[in-house]
């Protein structure tokens, strides 16, 4: 495992890694619950019935360890994947805010009509930016290369990752270029790296000087000045605009652009519906993960219910002597109910650190070898704390059936199970 910490640079070895670190821990459970109970009953050696308590349970471990491990795999699976997500939709809402600052959105095909619909926007809009972009290959990847201009819009909003101290100026004077993270990683790429970019006979070596984040996106990217831009691909077209203006004019630039200038509706996006969209499909698609990671505790649940169950016919002959001295079979019930849940208990208590670090591995090892970038990790204690109690509510369902029999237990079945026992 400490090999794969170092060395898982594929996906295949991330997965490995994943894999072997909730094996081991699942192997582990048995021996730290042992040792919890163990460090418990020197802590209440003086009362004879609660070391007895936990002296059963211990002994009790073996027999429920499979359940156990599926109990806490399927806790820690929720932290991790719920950790993930989380990390995921904070990044993403503050990073939609960033990239998505223009509050208005064109797309004009018609140079005419291109042509006229500038015309008003420079006089009527804060800012016009172009948005022109061209395919392009990179040490055999296929990256796509946009053409901006360098406003203090971008200036000011643009998600940089890392960035050299006079990045802008150098932008802004063709002598520096952005990258996204995705190509960053993938080429092993650092600040300051030369990229020397082709086309009709023109050659340009750039700095990158800046890295932004680019979540979402399966290609590489990159960013160099709209002059430069037309330097490289003079016959690529400018069809798309961002627009900034103030948001409470934005339905009557809408109004006015598909009245007065005929633009269609669907050619205008504004930012707040794009926003809406864009988290509707992030919405959508961990659903899924929601879906399975509930399913994995109600398997748990079932496990841990059929365990308990099972064992519970063999229990009566080993609680008859603590019945024969004096103990209720109410209370011997209530004990058997505790007991289960305390060992649920250390059982959640162990999967917080698994869960995190499963939350780490699917961060920082699945999600840059599948996708090329990096999220920033969020700790929701919320949420373990909300899955400690479901795992306490799981067990006491699943302790519920068991603990019922032994209270509605006749003393005739318990003395012929103790027979049965020797």
């Amino acid at each position: 495992i400490i090999f794969l910490y170092f060395n898982a640079n594929n996906l295949i070895l991330s997965f490995l890694f994943l894999g072997l670190s909730i094996v081991l821990f699942a192997i582990l459970l048995p021996i730290f619950l042992w040792y919890f109970l163990t460090v418990l009953q020197k802590i209440f050696y003086k009362n004879s019935f609660v070391n007895w308590i936990l002296s059963d349970s211990k002994k009790q471990i073996n027999t429920i360890s499979i359940s156990l491990m599926a109990l806490l795999i399927a806790l820690s699976v929720n932290i991790g994947v719920g950790g993930m997500v989380g990390s995921f939709r904070i990044t993403f809402h503050s990073w939609l805010d960033q990239r998505l600052i223009s509050e208005l959105y064109l797309q004009i095909q018609d140079e005419n009509q291109k042509k006229e619909i500038l015309k008003f926007l420079k006089k009527e809009a804060d800012a016009v930016l172009p948005i022109v972009s061209n395919q392009y290959i990179i040490s055999n990847e296929a990256i796509d290369i946009y053409g901006f201009l360098p406003h203090e819009t971008y200036q000011k909003n643009w998600p940089l990752l890392k960035k050299e101290d006079k990045a802008w100026e150098k932008i802004t004077d063709k002598q520096g270029i952005m990258i996204n993270e995705q190509i960053f990683r993938k080429l092993n790429l650092k600040i300051n790296d030369k990229i020397v970019l082709k086309n009709n006979n023109i050659e340009k070596e750039l700095n990158i000087v800046a890295v932004y984040t680019d979540y979402g996106n399966p290609k590489g990217q990159m960013m160099i000045p709209l002059d430069l831009f037309f330097e490289l691909f003079p016959n690529k077209n400018t069809n798309r605009f961002a627009i900034r203006i103030d948001k409470k004019y934005i339905p009557k630039f809408e109004e006015i652009l598909n009245n007065k200038f005929k633009l269609p509706l669907q050619q205008m996006t504004n930012q707040d519906e794009l926003k809406k969209l864009s988290k509707e499909i992030f919405e959508k698609t961990f659903k899924v993960s929601n879906a399975l990671s509930s399913l994995t505790l109600i398997v748990a649940g079932i496990a841990l219910f059929t365990s308990l169950t099972a064992i519970s016919f063999f229990r009566l002959g080993e609680i008859a002597p603590i019945w024969v001295i004096g103990i209720s079979l109410r209370s011997l019930a209530l004990t058997e109910m505790t007991k289960s849940v305390l060992i649920s208990m250390l059982t959640s208590l162990l999967a917080i650190p698994l869960g995190y670090l499963i939350c780490n591995i699917l961060t920082n090892f699945i999600n840059v070898n599948a996708f090329g970038w990096k999220l920033p990790i969020y700790i929701f204690p919320k949420q373990w704390i909300y899955l400690f109690f479901i795992s306490i509510f799981i067990t006491l369902l699943a302790v519920s059936l068991p603990s019922f029999r032994l209270w509605k237990a006749t003393p005739f079945s318990l003395l012929r199970k103790f027979n049965e026992s020797f």
